[in-house]
């Protein structure tokens, strides 16, 4: 695999322990040593290595001229695959910076809650992970806490001076306004929701929709445990949310 990594060449060897690469302290460690091998590089359509593919001991017959041309191709499928598939993270890594930056700078629009969504998503995807949900409902969870306070960037000074519970409706509203503009994938169907309801209350006195104990989404209990902890903890009594 080293020799075909580094030469980007095929390589069919046919007896491997009579190979010049075969070493018996290396290959032979686990108690197994092959009889044949077969590899390919596995590279992009712009010829760029990321990996090797190797097949040990075809069940019958030899490896043929046309194992290798079927191995050669298999490595630069799954070379654009490899691509794709590193394509998708980084694309999901910069919208994800993109959505912490735009947290922080509504978190700016006060001095206290500076840091409160970074701070708030990892207690609530923690929570969520120690109670064993679905990787899929702890994503959701995710992006409803850095988004939960995102009304704010539509603030102006008025609203901004409003006391406690007024501005948090005026939150939701706005909050609500600019997810649902949003075309969220099918994966994190949930984060409207979830934001949506994290202002209900247990005794049905909170909004929207005046939902009470376990009819409330378990995704906005855990924000919203999540968000009044680290407004307690971080700001405590002050005026300001």
């Amino acid at each position: 695999a080293g020799l075909v990594a580094e030469e980007g060449e095929c390589l069919l060897i046919e007896k491997v322990t009579d190979s010049p690469v075969y070493r018996e302290e290396i290959d032979g460690v686990d108690g197994y040593t092959p009889r044949t091998i077969l590899s390919a590089p596995i590279v992009t359509a712009r010829e760029d290595l990321v990996g090797v593919l190797q097949l040990i001991d075809k069940k019958e017959g030899r490896f043929t001229t046309e194992d290798e041309d079927c191995i050669v191709l298999f490595g630069k499928q799954i070379g654009e695959a490899v691509l794709i598939c590193r394509g998708n993270v980084e694309q999901k890594e910069f919208v994800e910076s993109v959505i912490r930056s735009i947290a922080y700078s509504v978190d700016a629009k006060y001095s206290v809650t500076v840091g409160h969504t970074e701070r708030v998503t990892a207690l609530a995807v923690s929570l969520a992970e120690t109670m064993e949900l679905s990787p899929e409902l702890c994503t959701n969870i995710k992006y409803a806490a850095l988004f939960h306070n995102i009304g704010r960037l539509a603030y102006n000074k008025e609203i901004t001076d409003l006391a406690p519970e007024e501005e948090k409706g005026q939150n939701l509203l706005f909050t609500a306004a600019i997810l649902k503009g949003i075309q969220f994938p099918g994966s994190l169907h949930d984060v409207l929701h979830i934001v949506v309801h994290c202002n209900e209350h247990v005794d049905g006195s909170g909004k929207p929709d005046g939902l009470t104990r376990n009819q409330i989404p378990l995704g906005s209990r855990i924000l919203a445990v999540c968000d009044a902890y680290d407004t307690l903890f971080f700001q405590g009594s002050s005026t300001v949310r």
